[in-house]
């Protein structure tokens, strides 16, 4: 049963069935995989990945709530037509800068939410947990500012890994 619901599971980030030499191997890396975080200590985390990303993506963050929950909300995954295998680590939900008109104001703030619960799935250890919080909050971030997934990932692209 565990093997059929991993062997299906559709990852946005992290490693595949691919990535190993055997299912055994897999199954076992997912498993070891759990890390344990309070609420305060991830808040924390998010804070952390926010001051180090750089201030000319950030200085902007006007009327922008940056918050977290364990998984997306029905509504949510209804609203974005989420499968039961989809994985999503972060949501921005607002008007992105790009869209805006001048008659914009007296409005409620923009939302970028962090999914604790999806990204612990992924990390093997706190550093890489870090550092998945700063990638997704930047991602949604980049919503923010009006890009898309295909702008997102081809400025991805020229990242050093």
């Amino acid at each position: 049963m565990l093997l059929r619901k991993l062997k299906n599971k559709k990852v946005v980030q992290g490693p595949s069935l691919h990535h190993f030499g055997n299912v055994k191997d897999y199954i076992r890396s997912i498993v070891e995989m759990n890390i344990n975080i309070t609420d305060e200590d991830f808040e924390k985390l998010i804070a952390k990945a926010l001051d180090e990303l750089p201030k000319e993506q950030t200085a902007n963050l006007n009327n922008v709530a940056i918050t977290f929950g364990s998984s997306p909300t029905p509504d949510q995954a209804k609203k974005l037509k989420l499968r039961g295998d989809s994985l999503l680590l972060g949501l921005y939900e607002g008007i992105p800068l790009t869209r805006r008109t001048g008659n914009y104001s007296l409005v409620l703030p923009d939302k970028i939410t962090i999914f604790k619960d999806q990204i612990l799935k992924l990390a093997k250890d706190k550093t890489q947990l870090f550092a998945i919080v700063k990638h997704t909050l930047w991602h949604e971030i980049a919503h923010f500012y009006g890009l898309d997934h295909e702008q997102i990932h081809k400025i991805e692209g020229h990242w050093k890994t």
